[in-house]
């Protein structure tokens, strides 16, 4: 059950994010995370890193693999 809270929290903490298929969470080598949206490679008008929570997007592709994680 605690679980589900806390994947609840994260997805409003992250908004649409959460499960998009163009975002990354990057760690920092300090421990800090970041939303990054690999869609701005593609399109220069969106922000690499978002202003959090995302609610309109018109990027938005849901995947069933929340937040994947890479290491910089």
């Amino acid at each position: 059950m605690l679980v589900l809270v806390t994947n609840e929290l994260k997805n409003m903490q992250v908004g649409l994010c959460y499960d998009c298929r163009h975002a990354r969470t990057i760690t920092s080598d300090r421990g800090s995370s970041f939303i990054m949206c690999q869609y701005s490679a593609v399109d220069s008008t969106f922000p690499k890193y978002p202003r959090l929570p995302v609610f309109s997007c018109a990027a938005y592709l849901p995947t069933n693999d929340p937040l994947r994680t890479s290491n910089s």
